[in-house]
C-alpha cells in the first residue's frame, strides 16, 4: 500500500478498533468528523480528504457493516497515486488486497472475541441477577434460613431467622445450631438425623428448639446438602417454620375429640381406646386389669329442680373427687349424661377394686357445696375384671353396666363384682327399665 498507505476498522461510535500500520499508536482513537460515519453516509463509497490523524492527503474508500457496527476503510496518498506506473499501481493494488485480506481475519477475530466477550457479559449479567434474586428471597422469605459449614458453624442467617430465635446474625455466626437446642431430644434423636443427612444429603422433621429467651418452641425444618461443581460437600442449608401455634391447635382439637368438655375428663372413645391398649399389656405381660361402672343416686331430682347449671357444677365436683381418689396410671371417663367409668391396669387382686371401691363411695355421699346449696348423692358401682369377666373393651364394659344394674337395684350406694347371672337379668329389666340414655338424668 505503498509508504503511507493505511486500512482501518472503526466502531460506528467512531472509535479505531484496527488499523495498519501503527496498530497501537491508533488504538481506540476516535475519528468524530469522518464522513462515512454521517448518518446519512451511503453504505459504500469513496472521497479525499486530508488524514485527521497525520496530515497526509488520501484517497479513501469504505463499506458499512451494519450488522456489526462496523465500517472498513482502504486509503492511498494521491501523490503516490498519480506519480506511479501501471505496475506500481497493481503493485499497489496486489498489496490493498493483500492487507484487506489480513484486515478482514483480524476483524473476523476482533469480532469472535467481541461475541465472546458478549456471550460473557451476558451470562455474568444473568448470575447477577440470579444471585440478586436469591439475595432478596432470603433477606424476605418468612422462612427462617440457616447457612453452615460442613462443620457445622453458622455462617450466615436471614432476618426471619432473628424474628423466631431472637439471636441477632452477629450472635450465632462463628457458633453451631447446639445453641438452639432445647434439650427435649435425646443424643439417639441426633445420631439418627446426621446419618440420614450423611447417607441422603437431607433430613425433614420436627424438632424443638429453644429461643433466646428460653422459651421452647417446635418447628418444621428441611436440612439439605449443597455441592460444588465438583460434586464436594460445600455447605447445609436449613429452611424452618415455627410450627408450635399450629400444634397447639392441632392438640386442642384433639383434646376436644377425646374428651368430655364440661369436665375435661377422657370421654367415651378415649375409654374405650386406653381399655383394649390396657388388655394388650395384661395379655403381654400376664397381668389383670378391670373398670368399674359408677352411676350417680340423686341427680335427677337436683338437675330438675335447681337447673342445668348447678347439675353441671355438680358433674365437675364428681370428676375432681373420682381424680383425687385413683392413682395417675387409673383413667377416669365421663361417658355421659351421670355417668363414669375408671379403668384399673395392672391390678391382680380382688381387695383394691373392694378398697377403691368404697373410697369412692364415701367421697361422693359427703355432701358437695355449690353456691348457695348444699347437695348430697351418691352412687352406684358396677365392676368387671379381665381376664375372668371378659376380654374386649366392649364386654367389660357391658358387664360392668350390668353390675351396676344390681348395685342401683340392691338400694343404691353400694358396689357389686359382676357374675354371669348378671346379664340375663340386665336384658330382662331392658324392655322395663331407662337404658343409658335416659339414666344420664337420675
Amino acid at each position: 500500500m505503498g509508504r503511507q498507505g493505511v486500512v482501518l476498522m472503526v466502531r460506528d461510535s467512531a472509535e479505531i478498533m484496527a488499523r495498519a500500520p501503527d496498530w497501537q499508536a491508533y488504538m481506540g482513537r476516535s475519528l468524530p468528523t469522518a464522513p462515512y460515519l454521517a448518518p446519512d453516509a451511503a453504505p459504500r463509497g469513496s472521497f479525499r480528504r486530508v488524514a485527521v490523524l497525520d496530515g497526509v492527503p488520501r484517497l479513501y474508500g469504505y463499506r458499512k457493516l451494519p450488522d456489526y457496527h462496523l465500517t472498513f476503510v482502504a486509503a492511498l496518498p494521491l501523490d503516490e497515486i498519480l506519480a506511479g506506473t501501471q505496475r506500481q499501481r497493481q503493485a499497489t493494488f496486489a498489496t490493498m488486497a493483500a492487507m484487506s485480506l489480513l484486515l478482514a481475519a483480524m476483524a473476523w477475530l476482533i469480532l469472535r472475541s467481541v461475541r465472546a466477550r458478549d456471550r460473557a457479559e451476558r451470562a455474568l449479567r444473568d448470575a447477577n441477577r440470579a444471585l440478586s434474586l436469591a439475595g432478596s428471597v432470603f433477606q424476605h422469605t418468612m422462612d427462617a434460613v440457616m447457612v453452615t459449614e460442613i462443620d457445622g458453624t453458622i455462617v450466615s442467617v436471614n432476618p426471619a431467622f432473628t424474628d423466631v430465635t431472637g439471636y441477632e446474625a452477629a450472635e450465632v455466626i462463628g457458633h453451631t445450631p447446639r445453641l438452639l437446642r432445647s434439650g427435649r431430644h435425646d443424643a439417639a434423636f441426633y445420631r439418627a438425623l446426621f446419618e440420614q443427612l450423611a447417607s441422603t444429603g437431607s433430613w425433614r422433621g420436627e424438632i424443638w428448639n429453644r429461643r433466646k429467651d428460653g422459651q421452647s418452641y417446635l418447628e418444621w425444618i428441611r436440612i439439605s446438602l449443597v455441592r460444588d461443581e465438583n460434586g464436594k460437600p460445600l455447605r447445609y442449608v436449613s429452611v424452618s417454620n415455627d410450627v408450635t401455634e399450629l400444634r397447639a391447635g392441632d392438640e386442642h382439637l384433639r383434646h376436644l375429640a377425646f374428651h368430655d368438655p364440661l369436665t375435661g375428663l377422657p370421654n367415651r372413645a378415649l375409654l374405650l381406646d386406653r381399655i383394649s391398649q390396657g388388655i394388650s399389656v395384661a395379655q403381654r405381660d400376664g397381668r389383670g386389669m378391670g373398670v368399674m361402672f359408677i352411676d350417680l343416686d340423686r341427680f335427677k331430682p337436683i338437675n330438675d329442680t335447681l337447673g342445668h347449671d348447678v347439675g353441671d357444677q355438680l358433674l365437675q365436683q364428681v370428676a375432681q373427687r373420682l381424680s383425687q381418689a385413683v392413682r395417675h396410671s387409673d383413667t377416669v371417663a365421663r361417658i355421659g349424661g351421670d355417668e363414669f367409668v375408671i379403668l384399673l391396669e395392672q391390678v391382680d387382686d380382688g381387695i383394691t377394686y373392694v378398697n377403691l371401691a368404697e373410697k369412692l363411695l364415701a367421697s361422693l355421699s359427703r355432701p358437695m357445696l355449690l353456691g348457695p346449696h348444699t347437695l348430697e348423692v351418691g352412687a352406684s358401682i358396677g365392676i368387671a375384671c379381665y381376664p375372668g369377666d371378659g376380654d374386649s373393651a366392649a364386654t367389660l364394659m357391658k358387664h360392668a353396666d350390668a353390675a351396676m344394674y344390681v348395685s342401683k337395684a340392691s338400694g343404691r350406694g353400694a358396689y357389686h363384682f359382676y357374675h354371669p347371672g348378671m346379664t340375663a337379668q340386665s336384658v330382662q329389666r331392658t324392655a322395663a327399665e331407662p337404658g343409658p340414655a335416659e339414666r344420664a338424668a337420675e
